[in-house]
């Protein structure tokens, strides 16, 4: 009998918080905390009110907390896609690309790819990817997709015919 089968299938089974001391680790009694019984932004806001004090800092705080949560979750995901990349090099030039990081140091989107050795189709593709996941503007070197569509029927070239005798 498989050791999963003979214990359940509970989830939570195998988790079990360890901290470490020195040359040895030890189980951390686990305590549960009823999180419904804190304060919501609400509560506090209506008990300043209510007493006359200044919601300023109530507000300062609750903004402040946001802030420093968005921030952690930008820096894992930049992280993240860096990390799952084959190319950490290229996905760091193109992420300084799609943050706008790289206009004022006179290297272009072409520039770039050629000196990865891809294609600038392939560079700007992995760029606007990136932009996208993390919800970036777009700078103002890169172009909408209805001026790509406009770009690509100006410069559109017929084929040579060839002649067969």
């Amino acid at each position: 009998m498989a050791l999963k089968e003979h214990l359940g299938n509970d989830p939570t089974l195998f988790r079990v918080p360890v901290e470490w001391a020195k040359d040895h680790s030890f189980a951390v009694k686990i305590t549960h905390f009823d999180a419904s019984s804190l304060d919501t932004p609400e509560d506090l806001l209506k008990e300043a009110i209510l007493e006359k004090q200044p919601i300023g800092p109530i507000i300062d705080g609750l903004v402040a907390e946001r802030m420093e949560s968005e921030r952690s979750e930008i820096v894992t995901n930049i992280i993240a896609i860096i990390i799952k990349s084959s190319n950490k090099g290229l996905a760091a030039m193109q992420l300084a690309f799609a943050a706008g990081l790289l206009i004022t140091a006179d290297k272009t989107g072409p520039a770039i790819a050629k000196e990865w050795g891809i294609s600038k189709q392939a560079f700007f593709a992995g760029v606007e990817r990136m932009r996208q996941e993390l919800g970036l503007k777009q700078t103002r070197t890169m172009r909408d997709a209805a001026a790509r569509q406009n770009m690509s029927k100006r410069n559109y070239r017929k084929p040579k015919e060839i002649k067969v005798s």
